[in-house]
């Protein structure tokens, strides 16, 4: 897996965050944490302990909530694009 010198808050503080589903709440709360969200494991756990209900309990069924597993696959997606992209 490649690596980035450019970490998650610096992809919340970019313009391409604002084409991810990063909404203006989740965005807020993201920025005090950013540091401590290395990895998409860090981030999904933290979307879990805040908004339980959007996790079911069978992690294989999408729930399609707004901070959801999957939406938070598809927010940290858009960051390993952006690194990526940034750093070639």
């Amino acid at each position: 897996m490649p690596t980035s010198t450019k970490s998650f808050g610096d992809f919340l503080q970019s313009a391409a965050c604002l084409d991810t589903d990063c909404d203006q709440k989740l965005h807020a709360r993201l920025v005090g944490v950013s540091g401590s969200i290395t990895s998409l494991n860090d981030l999904v756990r933290w979307a879990r302990e805040r908004y339980p209900t959007h996790y079911a309990v069978d992690t294989r069924k999408p729930t399609g909530m707004p901070y959801s597993r999957e939406a938070m696959q598809r927010l940290w997606s858009g960051y390993l694009n952006w690194s990526e992209e940034e750093g070639a």
